[in-house]
């Protein structure tokens, strides 16, 4: 792949770390980073900019924790969970008579970071393939339990995620990935506008 066609937060990376991660990693990390926690080019751009800054140093899966927390801390607000990381929903378990309401977590930032509080939590999207997306209306919006009183229900999430990590340090996923195209379309989008922007 031609350098110039790659992400600019990607080439700034490059830049200055090498080729410590191969583009099959970066492409892993752009899945998770864009598609998964709602990261954008910009955002990116500032993580690897602190990254250099603070004279970061790691292997692939210390650097990707380091754009994780960095996305997490930075991002907007989710709308779903507001920017709690974990989805308080009704729970139509059997034991729903004990806990009524039960926490499952976000795919944002917040809730991808949560995954080291809860590991093997499950996530909302688990929740709703099987109950719906009908929990909105069921559940105020003004109404929440504290984090230390909510049930969280457990999946096999900690096991994904473990090997998502494994497969990045081993340098698979050849495949390219549809969050990769739509990132690196998007932050073409961006450059252009900036450019435009600036009278460049």
């Amino acid at each position: 792949m031609d350098e110039n066609q790659l992400p600019r937060w990607v080439r700034h990376h490059r830049e200055y770390y090498g080729g410590r991660i191969t583009i099959p990693q970066y492409r892993k990390f752009d899945e998770i980073l864009c598609g998964e926690m709602g990261g954008t080019g910009e955002l990116l751009l500032k993580a690897v900019d602190e990254m250099i800054r603070s004279c970061f140093k790691g292997y692939s899966e210390d650097m990707l924790k380091f754009f994780q927390n960095y996305i997490a801390k930075n991002a907007p607000p989710c709308d779903v969970c507001n920017g709690r990381g974990i989805v308080e929903v009704p729970n139509h378990g059997p034991r729903k008579k004990v806990a009524p309401r039960i926490g499952f977590l976000c795919f944002c930032a917040v809730g991808i970071r949560a995954r080291g509080r809860y590991p093997d939590a499950a996530t909302i999207g688990e929740y709703e393939d099987k109950h719906g997306k009908g929990w909105r209306a069921e559940l105020p919006p003004d109404t929440r339990l504290p984090d230390e009183t909510l049930v969280i229900e457990p999946g096999n999430m900690g096991e994904v995620f473990r090997s998502i990590v494994e497969r990045i340090k081993k340098g698979g996923g050849h495949v390219v990935q549809a969050g990769w195209d739509t990132a690196f379309a998007g932050d073409l989008a961006v450059a252009a506008e900036g450019s435009a922007g600036s009278g460049q």
